[in-house]
């Protein structure tokens, strides 16, 4: 085992005096805080006796229902047996390391990525190759030469791990034309593809782009989270595999936790039944676009110095304080 890099990375975002732009943390201070403190109570009183006790391994049937309804934005069709609930879509990213690999086993990843899902990798002892990016996102054509540099190898490549929207932490998306590069390429090879979303709805300047696990769903493994749209201390996220995968999943998360937490399960239950959650996720947006705003201006010189690479602008978030940032490589003036 090695030192833990988000251990790390939050240790520092946690000290008073640091404005972090590293981790995910959203701002939970902009949630309606007093009707959610009223809903938890109600929730106690009315329903304690089952929300602190054990439930499903799969996760509570409501709950599983409601992902559907909030995967339907980015266009997955699923039903609530499609889905297994998580601690998290970091727990998702476990089980699915867990499942999927076995010693030396190749992960396709972008460069860089997600240190969170490398950790699982790394656990697996799996070995994880790089995919360059541009400002497009993942490079089909390095896609396939990593695939046949693998081939040519004799190295058994598992599965192509990617963030499509507002990657973590390059913050590119990946285009539409790209999207269906990537799964014709990913048909052409039997690649299976984890897709991580957990960014999709806090786009500052468009609406949610259609999933991959949309487009092909017998290939994708979809994984995503509450953890940005209403509070990552609930920590419930989910997954959705194809019906051999999606069991293999439910029973590793037996063994592991044997079953996520009920209360925590039926709170997000009930703030997506009782409370205007989509309204709440606009607030987000648009708190995060003013506070992008707000740190491009100060961030941004009249004059730029001697070797400058260009302005920043942000597309998407992942947090409050922070913003996934694309270059836009626009000329500047050489200080004088």
């Amino acid at each position: 085992m090695t030192a833990s890099e988000i251990r790390a990375l939050f240790a520092v975002a946690s000290r008073p005096e640091v404005v972090s732009l590293a981790g995910g943390s959203p701002y939970t201070a902009a949630l309606p805080l007093d009707a959610v403190g009223e809903m938890l109570g109600k929730l106690v009183l009315d329903r304690g006796a089952v929300a602190l006790n054990y439930s499903s391994g799969q996760g509570d049937p409501t709950l599983r229902e409601q992902i559907c309804e909030v995967m339907s934005l980015v266009g997955v069709a699923a039903t609530a047996d499609d889905v297994v609930v998580t601690v998290g879509s970091q727990q998702a990213l476990d089980l699915v390391s867990r499942v999927l690999l076995d010693p030396g086993d190749v992960v396709l990843a972008e460069s860089p990525s997600y240190v969170g899902a490398l950790g699982s990798f790394a656990s697996a002892e799996a070995v994880v190759r790089h995919v360059a990016m541009d400002s497009d996102g993942l490079i089909p054509e390095a896609l396939r030469e990593e695939l046949e540099a693998c081939r040519a190898a004799g190295q058994r490549v598992k599965f192509l791990y990617t963030i499509p929207n507002y990657q973590n932490p390059a913050g590119v998306s990946l285009s539409e034309q790209r999207r269906e590069q990537v799964l014709e390429i990913a048909a052409e090879y039997d690649l299976l593809i984890v897709e991580d979303d957990p960014y999709a709805l806090l786009g500052f300047e468009s609406e949610p782009a259609r999933a991959l696990r949309a487009r092909d769903a017998e290939r994708v493994i979809y994984l995503g989270s509450f953890s940005k749209t209403f509070a990552p201390g609930m920590r419930v996220g989910w997954a959705v595999a194809p019906h051999g995968v999606r069991e293999k999943l439910v029973l590793a998360s037996e063994a592991q936790i044997l079953c996520p937490p009920t209360f925590n399960q039926l709170a997000v239950s009930t703030y997506l039944s009782t409370q205007p959650w989509k309204e709440q996720v606009k607030v987000f947006r648009e708190l995060y676009r003013e506070r992008r705003d707000a740190m491009i201006a100060a961030l941004t010189p009249r004059r730029c110095r001697p070797g400058s690479r260009g302005r920043t602008r942000t597309v998407g978030s992942s947090c409050g304080s922070s913003c996934r940032t694309v270059s836009t490589r626009k000329p500047c003036k050489p200080a004088r």
